[in-house]
Formats: C-alpha cells, sequence, structure tokens
C-alpha cells in the first residue's frame, strides 16, 4: 500500500502540513507541529490520519487513510485539491500522441523518460535515468517480442510506474505505520490487538516494517506465501510493487527466459533476498516490465484516453480507487506530452 498526496508539488505539500498544523492541537492532545518542509513523509501521512480519524471520515468508500484526496483536502478547506498538478485540464480521450504510430529503441525511451523526469522529484532522477538505462541495457534487443515499442505503450508504463513508485520512486512498500493506524489497514492486526503496539510505531519505538508485513501478508494462499518469513521478505517492491511468493517467482522465472544469462549472474537473489534485491536497479524497472508483458498491457494500450487508461488500471487491480486512477491517467497524458 502507498499512501500519496493528490497534488505532489511541494508548495502544495507545505500548505497541507501548515493546514494541519493548524487543525489538529484542537483535536488531537499529543499532536507534534509538522515542519513544513514540503516533504510527504511518514509524520504528514500520520497526521493525515489523524485528521481523518477525527472529522470522521475513516468509513467513507473513497478515503484512503493517509492519503491526502479530495474530500480530506476538502476537510481543510485547500481548494487546490480538484486542480491539475501540472495545469493540464484533462479530457476524457487526446486523439493523437505525436510519433504514437511509429516504433522506439532504447535511446528514444531514455529521451522519452528524461522528458518524463518532472513527473518525480529532482532527488529521484539521477536513480530512475539508472534502473530506466540499466534495464533497457539488457532488454533492448528483445522490446519487439516483449510488445514494447511503442511511444503509447511506453506513456501508459510510465503513467503507472509514477503512481505506483510516487514522486520519489520509491521501489519498496513503506510499512512505517503507527500503531493507531495498523488496525484500521490489515485484518490481522485488528484479530491481534496485542500485536500493534508491540510492532507499529509507537511508545517510543519504530515501526518493525518486517514484522508488519509477516503478519500483514503471511500465509496468503492469494499471494503464494506458504513459508515462514514469506511476507516479510517478498513485501511490495519493484517499481510495479510486486508482492508475494508466488509474484516474486513469476519474476524470476521470466528472467530465467527472457534473460538467462543475466538471471544466471544473479544465483537466486531475487528468491533468497525478495525485497531487497528487487528494490535496487535494473530489477526494480524489470520487475515493472515483466508485469507489463506478462499481462499483455501493451495490447490494451491503443490510444490515450481515459476509457483506456481505466482498463489498464484494472488489469492492476480493480480495486484502486477513483484518486489513483485519476493520478495513473493524468500522468500518462503528461508522459505523452
Amino acid at each position: 500500500m502507498r499512501l500519496r498526496l493528490h497534488s505532489p508539488h511541494h508548495d502544495h505539500v507545505s500548505e497541507l502540513q501548515d493546514a494541519l498544523n493548524q487543525t489538529l492541537p484542537n483535536h488531537v492532545p499529543d499532536y507534534e507541529p509538522l515542519v513544513t518542509d514540503g516533504d510527504y513523509g511518514h509524520k504528514t501521512q500520520d497526521a493525515v490520519a489523524d485528521l481523518q480519524e477525527v472529522a470522521g471520515l475513516e468509513e467513507m468508500d473513497d478515503v484512503i487513510i493517509g492519503e491526502a484526496g479530495p474530500i480530506t483536502l476538502e476537510t481543510l478547506g485547500l481548494d487546490w485539491a480538484y486542480a491539475d498538478a501540472e495545469g493540464i485540464e484533462l479530457e476524457d480521450e487526446y486523439e493523437h500522441v505525436e510519433g504514437a504510430d511509429g516504433e522506439v529503441d532504447a535511446d528514444t525511451i531514455v529521451a522519452m523518460v528524461s522528458e518524463a523526469l518532472p513527473l518525480w522529484n529532482e532527488s529521484a532522477h539521477d536513480r530512475l535515468i539508472d534502473s530506466i538505462s540499466g534495464a533497457l541495457s539488457l532488454v533492448a534487443d528483445k522490446l519487439p517480442e516483449l510488445n514494447l515499442v511503442t511511444p503509447l505503450a511506453w506513456s501508459h508504463l510510465l503513467g503507472h510506474m509514477r503512481e505506483e513508485t510516487g514522486a520519489n520512486f520509491t521501489t519498496k512498500e513503506n510499512l512505517n505505520y503507527k500503531c493507531s493506524v495498523l488496525p484500521k489497514l490489515f485484518r490481522n492486526f485488528r484479530q491481534k490487538p496485542k500485536l500493534v503496539e508491540k510492532y507499529g510505531r509507537c511508545n517510543g519505538h519504530p515501526a518493525d516494517q518486517v514484522a508488519i508485513a509477516n503478519i500483514a501478508y503471511g500465509f496468503r494462499d492469494d499471494l503464494g506465501n506458504t513459508e515462514e518469513g514469506d511476507g516479510g521478505l517478498f513485501l511490495g517492491a519493484g517499481a510495479h510493487q510486486l508482492t508475494g511468493r508466488y509474484n516474486y517467482q513469476g519474476f524470476d522465472d521470466w528472467l530465467a527466459e527472457t534473460l538467462p544469462e543475466f538471471h544466471e549472474a544473479l544465483n537466486g537473489q531475487i528468491m533468497e533476498y525478495g525485497w531487497e534485491a528487487v528494490s535496487q536497479a535494473p530489477l526494480d524497472v524489470l520487475s515493472m516490465i515483466y508485469f507489463w508483458t506478462k499481462s499483455g498491457m501493451s495490447d490494451h494500450a491503443t490510444d490515450l484516453s481515459r476509457n483506456t487508461s481505466e482498463k489498464l488500471t484494472d488489469i492492476i487491480n480493480k480495486h484502486i480507487g477513483a484518486d489513483s486512477r485519476q493520478h495513473r491517467f493524468k500522468f500518462t497524458v503528461q508522459a505523452a506530452n
């Protein structure tokens, strides 16, 4: 699960932090004022969750705990929540993307990524380019068979990758939750309340993220987590946030078939080290290419429309909320222009 702000602009995050500082001291006795630094980190996420709790927003279908979406922002009176972060008025469909009917090679894709860098924070640009370049150096001659040769396909891929990794190009799931949030997010913590204070972030100790993952994701048949420790080993990682032994094994098998020499050189690192391996370049971006190829995403990336973006989002996860769907379409449009 990733926590996001509706608008990633630094100034907007600072404005959010200032609004939280003005509102929450009257409702949360132990509230510690945020530093208005424009960084949407875990302290800001926690403060957003506190606001949602005191405002009674937690049970609303369109509200995600810790995410500053439109309803949460409206509660704070932040009108910019409804404006597109980059000033683009989104239409339901764009009839043409320059070069959409042509094919791209690895150099062109790197150039596209360079043009799309403003979608991510500046501090993440070097890592993003390293990850993309590293992955493309391995699959450059396989792009046709991977069906990743059109600007449209890459625009959609980059748009979804931006939403999955956030503005900081984060390639590991953040489970740094405070105690009051854990039961609201994970059923297993509601069933085992004693574990909340043991592993959550409260009472002066940090969150034990691996333990949280083991409790939240452990022995989940749908994720293929069949062994002790699988939840923490195979938590969400990579540019697509692969989760679970089943998906990690699928990625490993795909690499063995698609890039046998590279896979042999890895010497079992994916299944041995799990997220620690997949969150690093070039495996982070390769994992996104794996999912994109396995799921036939390019077959559906036939135009630049909201409907197409919705279809691709449904393939990723039918339960993705309205805010994230809007983000994915917006980022795709921006990557294409």
